[in-house]
């Protein structure tokens, strides 16, 4: 019940509920954004057979997820500067989404063992979407310090959950 509903006034919202809508909106739209990616690799004819070759597949994944990500990323400064507000916030913020979204695809994947399948790449996935993402701080230190953190606390719990941060995330029995 204290989700706000889409499309109230924002000022009519506490700035937490803002955010958190805000967050599970851009979680969201980066998947649909992924999805879309793939119908116009269809329209375009440069879609992998659904019996394709594991590779052809994997890439089209990735082709997606770069997509989504781009998008997000790509008119920041237009948005910031449009809005009033500093950039690098608005890239923090996305960033957040973005990882939302690729939290939830971690843990929708849970009882596949986490493994890559013959349509999707696991770990390789969100590994891919945090360079594209970059390691400049222009995301924010905020973004990363989420993510591994979201992570950590997920391999916390299972241990043989996906670390995509290249430095490893212990469990407790390391």
């Amino acid at each position: 019940p204290d989700v706000p509903e889409p499309g109230m006034p924002r000022d009519s919202q506490p700035v937490e509920q803002t955010a958190v809508a805000d967050l599970a909106h851009f979680a969201v739209g980066w998947a649909l954004l992924h999805e879309i990616r793939h119908l116009k690799h269809q329209q375009e004819g440069t879609a992998a057979p659904f019996d394709g070759e594991r590779q052809k597949r994997h890439e089209d994944e990735l082709s997606c997820d770069k997509y989504a990500t781009q998008f997000f990323l790509s008119q920041v400064g237009a948005f910031a500067q449009a809005e009033g507000v500093e950039e690098r916030l608005v890239c923090m913020k996305r960033g957040i989404g973005i990882y939302f979204a690729l939290f939830s695809l971690t843990l929708i994947s849970k009882e596949n063992t986490w493994k890559e399948s013959d349509t999707h790449p696991a770990e390789s996935r969100i590994r891919a979407v945090r360079r594209i993402m970059g390691h400049d701080g222009r995301n924010g230190v905020l973004a990363e310090a989420i993510g591994y953190a979201a992570f950590a606390a997920l391999r916390f719990l299972w241990p043989d959950a996906p670390c995509p941060f290249e430095s490893g995330i212990a469990s407790e029995s390391n």
